[in-house]
């Protein structure tokens, strides 16, 4: 069989991967990201991309205990603007409370 080269006119979409959360609405909105390793933060979500990359402002980092990494004492620290790289990220969510939102899988009825 040959392989026939698609028609000059013809225009080519580019592989994109839609996100399971729907983060254009808590843009501008506080959230709480988990990392793997521990490390937690709250901010307010300025941008982001398909790959969960973000962009936060007004970031505070919570302190981990230094004997246990899992755990959180009462310190912060301000980081101000920081990029999430989305593969590190485990969790996200709003920091002011919870927001159900619909399952991206199909669902046997």
């Amino acid at each position: 069989m040959s392989k026939q080269a698609p028609a000059k006119n013809a225009e080519v979409q580019p592989y994109q991967r839609e996100n399971l959360i729907k983060l254009q609405s808590w843009v501008d909105r506080e959230i709480r990201v988990s990392f793997s390793g521990g490390r937690q933060i709250t901010g307010i979500l300025k941008g982001y991309d398909n790959s969960n990359n973000m962009l936060v402002d007004d970031t505070i980092e919570y302190i981990r205990d230094k004997n246990d990494h899992y755990k959180l004492t009462k310190e912060k620290r301000t980081l101000g603007l920081i990029f999430l790289r989305g593969t590190m990220i485990l969790t996200i969510g709003l920091a002011d409370g919870l927001e159900e939102i619909e399952c991206p899988f199909p669902q046997a009825e």
